[in-house]
């Protein structure tokens, strides 16, 4: 019997945290973003409110999602075709409307490590300043940064705040305190996939 009521006691934590809860997007997201397929964006919302979809590339098709009891909703995109031209998003519920702007579909990775990946920044690379001055020069290559932060209360639904740095196209003054592991990796990449797939 205990599961059952830890199962109830937590459904009833959420259905209470929901209320009231800012229809938004995950701070995951964000305009300039690269999404990869398969593709499902989610944010929160008011339990119980029906969220509904519309692509900037025309699509006609109408997908309609509820707020969970947890106050989180979901909703898959259809299979999107990965290259360099970009779209927008806009999702509408009871709550009113919120979107995302100059999206594109490639590959999306998490870069992540101690040192070799947080303190090596492109602003300390071999040839600094030719490599920031260059970074503009990817516009198909997106980059964004979490703020770090500690949590011992388990697994998290979002990030607890802000980007340090949001999703962006590369330019002088966010590439330099940026990762030149992850850069050049990206970089790298970009390239063996024939400059055509953002990432």
């Amino acid at each position: 019997m205990q599961p059952v009521a830890s199962v109830f006691v937590l459904l009833y934590t959420c259905a209470v945290r929901a209320n009231g809860q800012p229809f938004s997007f995950s701070r995951t997201l964000g305009d300039h973003a690269v999404l990869q397929n398969p593709i499902v964006i989610w944010g929160t919302g008011t339990s119980g409110d029906s969220v509904s979809k519309t692509i900037s590339t025309g699509s006609s098709e109408t997908m309609n999602t509820t707020v969970g009891l947890d106050g989180i909703w979901r909703q898959a995109l259809p299979t999107m075709k990965e290259g360099l031209e970009a779209f927008s998003l806009i999702l509408r519920s009871s709550s009113g409307s919120i979107s995302l702007q100059d999206l594109l579909v490639g590959k999306s990775f998490l870069c992540s490590g101690q040192s070799n990946i947080d303190l090596v920044v492109m602003k300390k690379a071999f040839n600094a300043t030719n490599e920031i001055a260059t970074c503009a020069d990817y516009p198909h290559i997106r980059i964004a940064r979490p703020v770090r932060h500690n949590s011992w209360d388990g697994p998290q639904t979002d990030l607890p705040l802000p980007m340090q740095q949001p999703w962006a196209a590369p330019d002088a003054a966010n590439c330099a305190g940026f990762s030149a592991t992850c850069f050049f990796a990206a970089r790298s990449l970009f390239t063996s996939l024939g400059s055509a797939t953002p990432v």
